[in-house]
C-alpha cells in the first residue's frame, strides 16, 4: 500500500495512436473520436483525485458513440502488436515487490483499470489508468469504483493518492496454549476525517484485514513445518528476510510487518526456537543415486 509516482507516464497519446492505427479501429471510424478522447484524458487527474466524486457520464453514453464502446474497449482486449508490448511492459516492468493496493508481498502480475473500462471506456488504454495489481485484489476490486452508501470513492489510486502512504499496518502476535495468534491494526497520520474515511473504505473494500490474517496463519504454519523438518536458527533467518526490505515497506508490506512482529515478541520466538526436527525425519538417505535413461 503505497504511492508509486515513478510509474506515471506521459505517453498516453502514443498509446492512443497505436490503438487507433489498427485496421478494425479504422473500419468503425474510431480515429474520428481522437480529439474528444484526448479532451477526456485532460480530465483524468481531476476525476481520480476527488474522494467524493462519482464518475461523470462517458463519452460513449451518447447515442452517436454508444455503438463504438465495445470497439474501443477491444483496443485493450485485442491490442496491436506494439500496444501489446507496452501492456506487457506495464504489467511486468514495474520493479514492485508488493501490491500497491494492499501490501500483499507478491509481485503484481495483473493490470487493473482503476476507472473500470466498462464504466468509462475512454480510459481503456489510458496508461495511467492501468495499475499493477496482485491477483487477490483483482477479483475483489473488479469493476467497483464508487460507494453510494458512503458517498466516497472506494479505492485510493496508487499513482496519485498520498492516502496509501499514510497507512501503517501493525501485526500483533501472541502465544496462547502453544498456538501463535495474530491481530491486525491500521493507523494513519492524516487528521482529515474524510481522508480517514476513504482509507477505511479502501481497506474494507479490498478485505485487507481478513487477507492479512490468512497470510499470517499460512506463514507461521510454514515456518513451524520447516522447523520440524530442518534444524536452523529461526531468529537469524527471520532477521535476514526482514533486512531484505527497504524502510518504506516497513509500514505496509505484510511480510516485513509480520517478521517484525515475530522478532519483537520474546514468547513467540522462544516457542519457535523450541521446535526441533524429529530425528527419524532428519535422517539422510545414503542410497546410491541411479541415473534415469530419459
Amino acid at each position: 500500500m503505497k504511492i508509486i509516482k515513478a510509474l506515471l507516464t506521459q505517453d498516453e497519446k502514443i498509446w492512443l495512436n497505436l490503438g487507433l492505427a489498427c485496421k478494425k479501429a479504422r473500419e468503425v471510424s474510431l480515429p474520428t473520436l481522437k480529439k474528444e478522447i484526448c479532451e477526456k484524458y485532460n480530465d483524468y487527474v481531476y476525476i481520480v483525485n476527488g474522494l467524493d466524486n462519482n464518475l461523470p457520464e462517458s463519452m460513449f453514453s451518447s447515442e452517436a458513440n454508444s455503438d463504438l464502446k465495445k470497439h474501443f474497449i477491444d483496443l485493450y482486449n485485442y491490442p496491436t502488436s506494439r500496444l501489446k508490448e507496452l501492456l506487457i511492459s506495464k504489467r511486468r516492468e514495474h520493479a514492485l515487490t508488493s501490491c500497491p493496493y494492499c501490501g500483499n508481498p507478491t509481485i503484481p502480475d495483473t493490470l487493473d483499470h482503476f476507472i473500470p473500462k466498462d464504466k468509462l471506456a475512454e480510459y481503456s488504454i489510458y496508461p495511467n489508468n492501468l495499475v499493477p495489481q496482485c491477483r487477490s485484489c483483482a477479483p475483489i476490486k473488479s469493476n467497483k469504483y464508487f460507494s453510494q452508501e458512503n458517498d466516497l470513492v472506494m479505492f485510493a489510486h496508487p499513482f496519485y493518492s498520498t492516502l496509501l502512504d499514510n497507512v501503517i499496518i501493525e501485526i500483533i502476535s501472541s502465544l496462547d496454549e502453544g498456538k501463535v495468534n495474530f491481530q491486525v491494526k491500521f493507523s494513519t497520520r492524516t487528521d482529515n476525517v474524510q481522508e480517514q474515511r476513504a482509507i477505511i473504505l479502501h481497506i474494507i473494500s479490498l478485505k485487507v484485514k481478513e487477507r492479512i490474517l490468512v497470510y499470517c496463519d499460512k506463514e507461521i504454519k510454514k515456518w513451524i513445518r520447516k522447523l520440524k523438518n530442518t534444524n536452523f536458527n529461526i531468529e537469524q533467518v527471520l532477521h535476514a528476510r526482514y533486512s531484505e526490505h527497504d524502510l518504506h515497506e516497513a509500514r505496509s508490506n505484510w511480510e516485513f510487518v509480520l517478521y517484525r512482529s515475530l522478532l519483537e515478541n520474546d514468547s513467540v520466538m522462544q516457542y519457535l526456537k523450541s521446535i526441533s526436527p524429529d530425528e527419524q525425519q532428519n535422517q539422510s538417505d545414503d542410497r546410491e543415486l541411479i541415473t534415469l535413461n530419459i
